[in-house]
C-alpha cells in the first residue's frame, strides 16, 4: 500500500492517505477521505436536493457502493438526505443512480 503524509488545510493536522485504496488513517483509525472538489460538484447535482425524495440533500451517496469498490469520485457520489441515504444503505449500483 503507497502511502502518502499529508497535511489537513483546515485542521492542520497529519494523516497518511492511500490513493489506491481511497482511504485515510489518522492515529491508526481508517476512514474515507472526499476532497473538497469532489464534494462541492457532487453536491451541485440535482441542485443540491436529495435524488430519492427532492429535499435538502445534507449528505453524499456513493452510486456504487464504497463496500462493492465505489470510489471517492465526482461521478460516484450523488446528494442525498440522510433519511434516504440511510435507506439505501450499500444497495446495488445503480438503483437510485441519477
Amino acid at each position: 500500500m503507497g502511502l502518502v503524509k499529508k497535511i489537513d488545510p483546515k485542521s492542520k493536522r497529519e494523516y497518511s492517505y492511500c490513493e489506491e485504496k481511497g482511504v485515510i488513517l489518522t492515529n491508526g483509525a481508517i476512514g474515507r477521505y472526499i476532497p473538497r472538489k469532489v464534494k462541492r460538484e457532487a453536491f451541485k447535482k440535482n441542485n443540491g436536493k436529495c435524488v430519492i425524495c427532492n429535499e435538502k440533500a445534507d449528505s453524499l451517496d456513493h452510486i456504487i457502493p464504497f463496500s462493492k469498490g465505489g470510489r471517492e469520485t465526482i461521478e460516484n457520489m450523488q446528494p442525498m438526505c440522510k433519511k434516504c441515504n440511510s435507506k439505501k444503505g450499500n444497495k446495488k449500483e445503480g438503483l437510485y443512480e441519477i
